[in-house]
């Protein structure tokens, strides 16, 4: 994978990470309510968890972004968190939970899983 390219994917989901994250901390019930979903207020408690844990981890990719080779570990972690993301998002769009942008957000997850699990494969060949 191109430097540019690697570049281009680690700003990308960092923006995106570090969005989501931000909103699912500051505005949970109106993220779940795009999503055609609701919760109690327990659920929005681990709404915002995961939100902040979205939050950190893509602020430490950012401040990365300019380090090419991106470092193992951060490449690793994206590959674990978007696999799961998409699998979990997924499995939930098809049990009919949420609306078709369940969906789209499994698809992202699973987009960006691949980026990272193609530069994880691109670095080990090398």
């Amino acid at each position: 994978m191109s430097p540019a390219a690697v570049r281009w994917l680690i700003t990308l989901n960092a923006a995106v990470g570090m969005a989501s994250g931000a909103a699912l901390l500051v505005v949970p019930g109106l993220f779940l309510s795009l999503l055609g979903l609701t919760t109690d207020p327990t659920g929005l408690t681990f709404v915002r968890l995961y939100g902040a844990e979205l939050a950190g981890f893509n602020v430490a990719t950012w401040l990365v972004r300019s380090s090419v080779p991106l470092s193992r570990p951060i490449v690793i972690g994206h590959v674990v968190n978007e696999s799961l993301t998409a699998v979990i998002v997924a499995l939930a769009a098809w049990s009919a939970l949420g609306n078709a942008i369940v969906w789209l957000l499994a698809a992202t997850a699973g987009a960006f899983a691949l980026g990272y699990l193609a530069l994880a494969l691109s670095r080990r060949s090398n």
